[in-house]
């Protein structure tokens, strides 16, 4: 019974926040830095001998890349940026049941310092945004990587603490062995 009420007020809330200026009104509008935050490089953090090392990566998921409700297709990127400004990206595309396509792709980006515009060669451009202290990119796909739909689309890349990272992983990087 409070379900429904609760759908209703909810979407009563959202509207009157969109008609008056938008949640940003509500808690603050998002800010474009000019560079890219020394945490958002691909880095390791904590360390081996206190078992806490990590992988710092920038993640975007479920990029929806469908028309067709009998043809589901989503994305996931991986994306690690290197401070030389070259990137590798993990590109993978999904249907319901299984990974359809798999990629690596290893190019250059660049940043305008006066208008925060980041380039990713060969795969689109975007803003690093900070949004209530939470800082993530968000890329706008120019380019099809695999499927023409992945154009326009776009995907916000947050920062992820991962037991994997580019090429290792936590075991294999502070050499472990599990027998």
């Amino acid at each position: 019974m409070h379900k429904p009420q609760f759908a209703f007020y909810g979407t009563l809330l959202a509207l009157l926040l969109s008609s008056c200026g938008g949640i940003e009104s509500v808690i603050g509008p998002s800010e474009i830095l000019h560079e890219i935050p020394s945490e958002m490089f691909y880095q390791t953090k904590g360390d081996c001998a206190q078992g806490d090392l990590s992988f710092s990566v920038l993640v975007a998921a479920g990029t929806q890349m469908w028309t067709d409700p009998a043809a589901v297709l989503h994305s996931q990127q991986e994306l690690y940026l290197h401070s030389n400004h070259t990137f590798d990206m993990r590109y993978r595309e999904f249907t319901l049941d299984d990974v359809a396509f798999d990629t690596r792709l290893q190019s250059r980006f660049s940043i305008d310092g006066h208008s925060g515009r980041v380039t990713l060669n060969g795969v689109g451009e975007g803003f690093v945004i900070q949004d209530n202290g939470r800082r993530y990119l968000q890329l706008q796909f120019t380019q099809a990587v695999n499927s023409p739909e992945l154009v326009g689309k776009t995907a916000r890349f947050r920062i992820m603490n991962s037991m994997t990272g580019l090429d290792t992983d936590r075991a294999e990087y502070c050499g472990y062995t599990l027998f």
